[in-house]
């Protein structure tokens, strides 16, 4: 379980979206739920993502078709943080499922924050992709504390990882 400071965060809720991500999800929620006391999945998978997601119970699912005249990605996030703000969620931490939230990243998170995290993402193996340290870099909102606001926004998700061996200076 997480070991961040329950008197001052009542509840951390994790928000992933997958689709199809039976090899990837073992290593994206395994960390965060290291880092979180629920966690809201929106899944639209046809493999076994939520076979291996309903084993967790403090994972919250909720099922659609992959229909991109239903929901676009953006609604989708919204949604997670909706559903996440019903359970009793207070801090978000956002990653979609073939992310992998280092250690340094879990470890940070867990000290506690009520500013938005931002890190750089890099490539490490096929399609997966870690958080590096960097946490005040913005590249990519990772965790807030809830405002009200959709951190989302118009913001593309995947287009702002930077791959190993390219750096961006500010």
């Amino acid at each position: 379980f997480p070991s961040h400071d329950k008197a001052c965060y009542s509840m951390i809720v994790g928000l992933m979206i997958t689709y199809n991500e039976e090899h990837f999800i073992k290593y994206s929620l395994s960390q965060l739920l290291r880092v979180c006391d629920q966690v809201v999945v929106v899944d639209a998978s046809s493999d076994g993502t939520l076979k291996y997601l309903e084993q967790f119970p403090n994972v919250f699912i909720f099922r659609e078709q992959w229909c991109s005249c239903k929901f676009t990605y953006r609604e989708r996030r919204q949604l997670a943080l909706n559903i996440g703000r019903q359970l009793g969620g207070t801090h978000f931490v956002v990653i979609d499922a073939d992310e992998v939230m280092s250690e340094e990243l879990v470890d940070y998170l867990n000290q506690g924050f009520d500013e938005p995290i931002y890190c750089r993402w890099y490539h490490i193996n096929g399609d997966l992709w870690t958080a590096k340290n960097n946490y005040t870099d913005e590249i990519q909102g990772v965790a807030f504390k809830d405002d009200g606001i959709d951190y989302h926004g118009c913001e593309l998700v995947h287009e702002d990882k930077i791959p190993v061996g390219i750096v961006t200076g500010k």
